[in-house]
């Protein structure tokens, strides 16, 4: 049986911009120089979001104000346990999600 709630795939964060990792496995992406970093993340974000556009599920982009003018994720939403992101970029994207699937407020009918 199919759902009719919608589907919303979340991009992950953008890259930091230093050379922090925590493992093995985020130091062989981490190594690569900071801007190439960027556009492998940001190459990656376009081909998500257009499968999500083909297969109808709606892609929740990195939120614009978790970055900085340079693409990388702002320093107060590094993760102090690896190089992903913490807990306030987490209700950036809550808060997002929230404005996608909250429908639209209707219009009084004196200005519909």
């Amino acid at each position: 049986m199919a759902s009719a709630a919608p589907l919303v795939c979340a991009g992950p964060p953008a890259p930091r911009d230093d050379q922090h990792f925590s493992s093995p496995a985020t130091a062989k992406t981490a190594a690569l120089p900071g801007l190439l970093r960027l556009k492998l993340w940001m190459l990656k974000q376009q081909a998500v979001a257009g499968l999500c556009r083909r297969s109808g599920i709606t892609f929740l982009a990195n939120p614009i104000d978790a970055r900085l003018a340079s693409g990388f994720l702002k320093p107060r939403y590094h993760s102090n346990k690896g190089n992903g992101a913490n807990g306030a970029y987490g209700v950036l994207v809550l808060e997002q999600l929230s404005r996608v699937l909250s429908p639209p407020p209707e219009l009084p009918a004196a200005l519909a």
